[in-house]
């Protein structure tokens, strides 16, 4: 009767869509509950299994540029998961010689997983979309990000990222992420501290991300 879609295509296969997007149950995802901001240390957590539209060799080769002159704001990326893309980020780190400043944490979960997303300051999603084609996805992992209560960075468009100044987009292709731009989002989305931020993007989640609001137009289709 239907057919359900992550695109914006208002018929498949000349059947009408119901219009959805990707969601998480907000209810099992416990938010941040650390609330330290470092005067001098950003920290950015990516997690994924490692697979080339993550791009995160974007970001290595942005902090080897930001490096270079000696920046009093330390900034730090944990790189959480395995993956096929996972040599190439290695020798990225070597190349652009931030081994301090780069750390592999491989596939955690649980507790384990939720203190590192606790010391975290920013999350960042695919910045390699541009590999598969894309400019538009609806990924899982920007729900999970937005339910712990932090800021995004990501490399394409996304419904759950629309429309608030908690997420940053950068360009969508093979260009070092410019750090001194992550500082000034960071600055931004945490002038007012971390917890009212933390608690402001939790509730984005609850009304964008959540399972029973990202399918509510096939649950109200189905009902009638």
């Amino acid at each position: 009767d239907r057919i359900v879609t992550y695109s914006s295509d208002d018929r498949i296969f000349n059947i009408d869509t119901i219009k959805a997007h990707n969601g998480v149950d907000c209810a099992k995802i416990k938010p941040i509950d650390q609330y330290e901001m470092k005067k001098d240390e950003i920290r950015l957590i990516g997690v994924a299994q490692f697979r080339a539209q993550h791009g995160y060799e974007r970001l290595i080769r942005g902090l080897g540029e930001y490096y270079k002159n000696n920046q009093a704001m330390k900034v730090k990326l944990i790189l959480v998961g395995n993956g096929t893309e996972k040599p190439l980020y290695e020798q990225e780190v070597l190349k652009a010689q931030v081994e301090q400043y780069v750390q592999f944490a491989g596939s955690k979960t649980g507790d384990e997983l939720d203190q590192l997303y606790n010391e975290s300051d920013i999350a960042v999603s695919s910045l390699g979309m541009y590999k598969l084609g894309l400019q538009y996805v609806s990924t899982l992992k920007n729900c999970e990000y937005l339910a712990k209560g932090l800021p995004v960075i990501a490399g394409y468009d996304d419904y759950v990222l629309e429309g608030n100044s908690y997420s940053l987009r950068v360009s969508n292709d093979d260009t070092a992420i410019d750090i001194n731009q992550v500082i000034d989002f960071y600055q931004s989305v945490y002038a007012e501290g971390k917890e009212k931020t933390i608690n402001e993007i939790r509730n984005i989640a609850l009304l964008k991300a959540d399972l029973s609001q990202s399918y509510k137009d096939v649950i109200s289709y189905i009902m009638e």
